[in-house]
């Protein structure tokens, strides 16, 4: 699929509806979407106070797989881009060996998050190689008599599904960071669609209850 495809693939959150923020390489950056061009822009710090502030854009076609790097400078103009800011894109760009990749997450329940496959730039035909699906986060949280029940399941098409669960004082969940202790795991070698969230929590918890 292309990026317009992977984007359109979940538009909301699956839990409140929410429609999901993009981002780009996982990290900090402005997304814009105009023009048929999904654009994530970064700021590239002046070497020297002299030096304008320049912020470069990975922009997308959502016609088809092209793509251009778009240079701007803190007055939005990018009709000169002086040498060391391509010498600093070329030492950045060649960093990342080819790990870009897209994400889509909720905001608001912070209970849903889905990524592409990591893939690379042609810089020499400019085109980016067809996206996928890498996987799929949702959590889940079952009230119990101390507390909460979390229950993830992270699903990666088309081959298996992962369940992770553990206890909790809160059914506050921020999948980015809901990994940093201790957790009971089952990994399954087929996928487990979500359906919705009662009943992909029932389904989830009566498969741990046996584990």
């Amino acid at each position: 699929m292309n990026v317009k495809e992977f984007l359109e693939s979940r538009k909301n959150c699956p839990f409140c509806d929410t429609p999901l923020i993009t981002s780009f390489n996982g990290g900090r950056n402005t997304i814009r979407l105009s023009d048929d061009k999904l654009v994530a822009i970064y700021t590239m710090k002046a070497m020297k106070n002299s030096q304008p502030d320049y912020r470069v854009g990975y922009s997308f076609s959502l016609k088809d797989n092209s793509f251009c790097i778009e240079f701007y400078t803190e007055w939005d103009t990018n009709n000169m881009v002086p040498k060391h800011l391509l010498d600093k894109f070329d030492s950045y760009s060649a960093n990342r060996g080819g790990r870009h990749c897209i994400t889509r997450k909720c905001s608001f329940c912070h209970r849903y998050v889905m990524s592409s496959n990591f893939f690379d730039l042609n810089y020499e035909t400019c085109l980016v190689e067809d996206l996928k699906i890498s996987f799929e986060m949702y959590a889940m949280s079952i009230p119990t008599d101390d507390g909460y029940k979390i229950i993830t399941l992270a699903n990666h098409p088309p081959l298996y599904s992962t369940i992770r669960w553990w206890r909790s004082q809160s059914d506050d969940v921020v999948l980015n960071t809901a990994y940093s202790f201790k957790y009971s795991e089952k990994k399954i070698s087929t996928i487990i669609p979500f359906i919705s969230k009662e009943e992909t929590t029932e389904r989830l918890n009566k498969l741990i209850t046996f584990a």
